[in-house]
């Protein structure tokens, strides 16, 4: 059994999101993905994020219906501290046990940086890492590093392909915040699924 952790503030999530998380169990990399909305990010302390319930009830509508995707409160429930991968994954690994592998979902942009993590030696040593990549997207940086990682720590690096989906949460609150429907916005209305939208102008989220 291999479980992988998909960590994020997801504020909100969008369908990028969930389309990664459904290729790596298509894909055969993980037979289980867990959304774990962050408390904290320790490279977002200085941004004001929608509170943590609403951000774990819109992962929930998001993965709706899918049986091998859950979201977990994990991080949130621990709301005073910060909210740092390696604790995380060592949490879950006590978790599910020692037979379970823990792997840890990356995007391209976040697997370039995880060498300057706080305990990032740890992470790299004892957990898989699982990098969405898409076709002309920094493949040669993506490459640098995934070379830089096995010979420094020995990592244990599997590619997934990443649905091109060009948009991100930060573009969503962006639109919003110019006071554009995110109904009416041609750009969010096919990446956020519907009922997450119809979550965020009930709760106004990010007006």
């Amino acid at each position: 059994m291999r479980i992988g952790i998909f960590g994020g503030s997801f504020d909100p999530v969008h369908l990028g999101h969930v389309k990664l998380a459904k290729e790596v169990i298509e894909s055969g990399c993980a037979d289980r993905v867990v959304f774990i909305p962050a408390a904290k990010q320790p490279f977002k302390l200085d941004r004001k994020m929608a509170d943590g319930t609403d951000r774990l009830n819109m992962v929930k509508l998001a993965i709706e219906g899918e049986d091998n995707l859950e979201a977990s409160s994990y991080e949130l429930d621990r709301a005073g501290e910060i909210s740092y991968t390696v604790n995380t994954l060592n949490a879950m690994q006590e978790f599910y046990g020692q037979d379970t592998e823990i792997a840890l979902i990356q995007g391209a942009d976040s697997f370039l940086q995880i060498h300057t993590w706080t305990r990032a030696e740890e992470i790299l040593k004892k957990f898989i890492i699982i990098v969405g990549v898409r076709p002309g997207y920094k493949e040669d940086e993506v490459a640098a590093q995934e070379e830089f990682l096995k010979n420094e720590y020995g990592a244990r690096i599997i590619h997934v392909d990443n649905p091109c989906v060009n948009i991100s949460s930060t573009e969503i609150r962006d639109e919003i915040l110019a006071e554009q429907s995110v109904i009416s916005c041609d750009g969010c209305i096919n990446m956020i699924p519907e009922k997450v939208k119809e979550y965020i102008i009930e709760k106004g989220l990010y007006n």
